[in-house]
């Protein structure tokens, strides 16, 4: 933890990279604790040097409204997830920001755009291998047809079958070559196997046994049906009740 040293606490003073740094001991939350003038540059140089005695990057990084530069800083040192679960929503503007500027492989947002039911966005969608949107009542069929991601999780979404059989047949013929799973929550009252699998010509053949798939965000155990994907890898599509999603997922050669 880094805070700015406003108050004055029992501590010890420590070098950190050049800096002579107050640090003391939280027996509560069981954590040291550094205080800076700068906190900003004090989590950078705390990030740095334990970067450098364990040798390993940090794996996740998190960011508020009030941290936005997190997400620069954590583009400079190639993280692997960012994330955020704050409380405060971000503007329209800050919401773009984030979709068209964090380049992590992983992106999981928990906080929401002010305005959730009115967002909309129309700009483009980074390469990276997944992303998470816990409140997903914003992404049209159009953005989830420009995603570039191996793995998609949309919770909460106003999309339908209908929206969804468009994207599950570009998938079938090869459109989406680094997709490998999607989750797309929505409530059973609005799933329709029906039009979910309308007009599909693909061999297909309902699964009987159960069978786990699994990756990073997600993971549905099926009895969907299984559909010859244009290029022969098999694609299983269902309802997954644990997760209130419509679940797809090719399964590994």
């Amino acid at each position: 933890m880094h805070k700015s040293i406003d108050h004055q606490f029992d501590t010890i003073s420590v070098p950190i990279l050049g800096h002579r740094v107050p640090i003391s001991y939280d027996k509560v939350s069981k954590i040291w604790v550094t205080y800076w003038d700068d906190p900003i540059q004090g989590m950078k140089t705390v990030v740095e040097f334990l970067s450098d005695a364990l040798k390993c990057p940090p794996v996740r990084i998190r960011f508020e409204r009030k941290s936005m530069w997190a997400i620069d800083w954590a583009n400079s040192i190639g993280n692997t997830t960012v994330f955020s679960d704050s409380s405060e929503n971000f503007s329209e503007e800050e919401y773009k920001c984030i979709l068209q500027n964090c380049a992590a492989p992983t992106l999981d947002l928990l906080t929401n755009p002010v305005d959730v039911h009115l967002y909309s966005y129309t700009g483009h969608f980074l390469e990276r291998d997944t992303i998470r949107i816990a409140n997903g009542q914003w992404v049209t069929l159009e953005n989830l047809l420009n995603l570039n991601c191996a793995e998609v999780n949309l919770e909460f979404t106003l999309l339908n079958c209908k929206e969804l059989n468009e994207f599950l047949k570009q998938w079938l013929a090869g459109k989406f070559p680094r997709l490998e799973g999607v989750a797309i929550g929505m409530t059973p009252y609005d799933y329709s196997e029906e039009d979910l699998l309308k007009g599909i010509e693909n061999p297909m053949t309902k699964r009987v046994e159960w069978k786990e798939w699994k990756r990073k965000m997600f993971k549905f155990s099926s009895r969907g049906w299984d559909i010859k994907m244009d290029d022969g890898r098999t694609l299983t599509a269902c309802y997954c009740y644990n997760n209130m999603s419509v679940c797809m997922a090719v399964w590994p050669q």
